[in-house]
């Protein structure tokens, strides 16, 4: 995999690229990818800044070392005000918010323990592929605490409000195989192998026309919740999507019996 470094990220977010797609890889090894504040900037600039980035089509979101992330780092817990809580979940937040409603697809490739906002991550990807020996655990009621970055909305588009409360209240740990079983996550892979499959299915969403693929990502997210507002963004983004050069690109390629090549416009 030839790899030419973007210009974003920070000493324990790395950035790489294969082609279109890029590849986000947390990297805290020794603390397997602890959520630390230092790598919850790292992630918003970078995925801020790749959403926008034209040559970028998918990303893979992974971590260094055989683990994915491990959740919240226990040693930057402390007591807090009121405010500086608030900043901190504020952080999360964006980051969810980056994640999900973003117009690039993220493709969520796990080894070893994806716990806490570990596992929220990989929620709010649009494609999880898992090592058959991953570990997935909401672990937050271990030390005391509710789910956060986005953990109670994305588990629940999963799976029942009754096993969400199991997962979440119990913690219990589960392998990329019972994720599976679950529908917790896409596929399953044998370890070390999630990331050259992770990017595999990104090379897949690359090749579609990524104004749609933004704005389908975009009418699922909020545009669905009644039969109005999915009718109203059938309307509002198929008006867009049929004025792209994209669409022209399609039926002209269909006429000519080739592939099309989307370019974004």
């Amino acid at each position: 995999m030839a790899e030419q470094m973007y210009p974003l990220g920070n000493e324990v977010v790395k950035i790489s690229r294969n082609g279109n797609v890029a590849i986000v890889t947390m990297s805290l090894p020794e603390r397997k990818n602890a959520f630390n504040l230092k790598m919850r900037h790292g992630l918003i600039n970078s995925f801020r800044q790749l959403m926008y980035f034209d040559d970028c089509r998918a990303i893979v979101l992974t971590g260094d070392g055989g683990s994915f992330c491990a959740g919240g780092d226990i040693t930057e817990m402390k007591k807090r005000t009121t405010m500086e809580i608030r900043e901190r979940i504020d952080l999360v937040s964006q980051l969810t918010r980056i994640m999900l409603t973003g117009p690039k697809p993220i493709i969520s490739a796990v080894e070893g323990p994806a716990f806490g906002a570990g596992w929220s991550m990989a929620l709010a990807s649009d494609y999880i592929v898992a090592a058959k020996d991953s570990k997935f655990c909401a672990a937050f009621i271990r030390v005391g605490l509710v789910p956060d970055t986005g953990m109670f909305w994305s588990l629940l588009q999963r799976i029942s409000r009754t096993k969400a409360k199991q997962y979440l209240t119990l913690a219990n740990e589960i392998t990329g195989a019972e994720a599976l079983a679950d529908g917790l996550v896409d596929e399953v892979v044998e370890s070390g192998a999630t990331v050259a499959r992770a990017i595999e299915v990104g090379e897949k969403y690359a090749k579609m026309p990524p104004i749609t693929v933004g704005l389908i990502k975009e009418a699922v997210m909020g545009g669905t919740d009644s039969l109005s507002a999915a009718i109203k963004s059938e309307i509002e983004f198929q008006m867009i999507a049929m004025n792209t050069a994209d669409h022209a690109e399609a039926i002209a390629a269909f006429r000519e019996k080739r592939k099309p090549v989307f370019k974004g416009e």
